[in-house]
């Protein structure tokens, strides 16, 4: 049995735990964000194919793409042709004989090729700070956010003469609203000392996520980014009856206070307990919503409209004041840069970590980077299930995190 509690009608990260179907609440907000980002994809493939959106929609309600001679009838596809046919006609393409080998690279890395603008003469520097994976107390593991790690990589940046704007790279749906708080204190601190803060917002930069972009100078987002999600919520299991019912092992204590065992998992909590806990929670609550209206010039009351908990796309988080334009990591940087003065600069970044993934089996295995990415491809699809059970483990605290994971 889960004890819950949560402040926002939105935040709907606790339903599995007391409900048996979706709230009403959380199913606007669901329908709403899938139906925007529908919108969007459906514009982008309207706008590349030459097809109306309503038509598309059309294709999609009947189903009407059930082989790939319909692919073509429908105009989603150009032609068909077998991999052979494909090659020969890169070969074409690129002046190749027909027996020549056609050079690739992988989608890794042609990535790898690809390098921020920089000008390594230049003194000035901008710190681009990667902040992926969920937000943990302390150090944090690779491929999370530690509170103390992100608040010491960020104090570095601010206490670095060369580094002249910080930008914040936010790829995370939350998670502790402590350590959420620690480096909202580092970046706020970092815009006083003179350095501009600009936050640019990837797949999702939600709850906790959007707790450390709040704070910035300017906040970027692409309009399918998934963002707000502004509400907290704890939980803590009651592990009583189970044991008694299946194990025959219950549980007795000696205290010294009324409330001693308040956060033992082995006891439930009475009224003033939940009370207590409860307020807790909405305390933090109103301290999210005073971080949000300072940072984004808007009253307790404007914030708390759009927040309790609510997801919403960059698309709506624009028309609502939670972010200030559309735009990429260089747009950011661009904009860093125009804050700053800079007519020339360098870019540094942190962290510097290694894929979190081949690390782990590394450690587990003692193979090599090369066989060690063997292990990845064939363990992949597990990988995002492994991911969400480590960060359950990492709970502990309010939480502010948003209410699912995203392969």
């Amino acid at each position: 049995k889960m004890q819950i509690y949560y402040a926002g009608q939105f935040k709907s990260a606790t339903e599995p735990f007391r409900l048996n179907k979706m709230s009403e609440q959380s199913k606007m907000q669901t329908r709403e964000y899938l139906n925007g980002m529908y919108q969007i994809f459906l514009e982008d493939i309207s706008e590349d194919r030459g097809i109306s959106t309503q038509e598309l929609r059309r294709i999609a309600d009947q189903v009407l793409i059930r082989n790939s001679e319909d692919a073509v009838e429908h105009k989603l596809v150009d032609g068909i042709a077998y991999y052979d046919e494909i090659l020969d006609d890169l070969r074409s393409r690129t002046g190749l004989e027909d027996e020549d080998e056609v050079p690739t690279i992988s989608l890794e890395e042609y990535a790898s090729g690809i390098t921020l603008k920089n000008n390594y003469s230049s003194k000035n520097r901008i710190a681009v700070i990667y902040a992926e994976g969920n937000i943990v107390d302390g150090e944090g593991e690779k491929g999370s956010i530690g509170g103390a790690k992100y608040a010491e990589l960020v104090r570095k940046a601010r206490l670095d003469d060369k580094v002249k704007a910080i930008v914040m790279r936010i790829n995370s749906g939350g998670g502790s609203a402590m350590a959420s708080d620690f480096i909202w204190r580092e970046l706020k601190l970092a815009r006083a000392a003179g350095k501009p803060v600009v936050a640019s917002m990837g797949d999702f930069a939600a709850s906790g996520g959007y707790y450390i972009a709040c704070m910035a100078d300017t906040i970027l987002a692409e309009p399918n980014t998934l963002t707000g999600s502004i509400g907290v919520f704890g939980m803590m299991p009651n592990m009583q009856k189970m044991f008694k019912e299946k194990a025959g092992i219950s549980f007795d204590t000696v205290k010294t206070t009324e409330n001693a065992v308040m956060y033992s998992p082995f006891i439930e909590h009475n009224a003033s307990q939940n009370q207590i806990i409860q307020s807790s929670v909405e305390e933090f609550y109103e301290i999210f919503l005073s971080r949000v209206a300072e940072g984004r010039d808007m009253t307790r009351d404007e914030v708390h409209k759009v927040a309790q908990g609510r997801v919403w796309t960059g698309e709506k988080a624009l028309d609502i004041g939670l972010v200030d334009q559309f735009g990429d990591l260089d747009n950011a940087i661009d904009i860093a840069a125009n804050l700053a003065d800079l007519e020339s600069y360098r870019t540094v970044q942190y962290p510097k970590v290694k894929d979190p993934v081949l690390e782990m089996i590394e450690k587990l295995t003692g193979v090599t980077t090369s066989a060690s990415s063997v292990l990845k491809s064939e363990l992949q699809d597990v990988l995002p299930e492994y991911h969400y059970l480590k960060q359950i483990q990492e709970m502990k605290g309010v939480q502010a995190r948003i209410p699912f994971f995203i392969k």
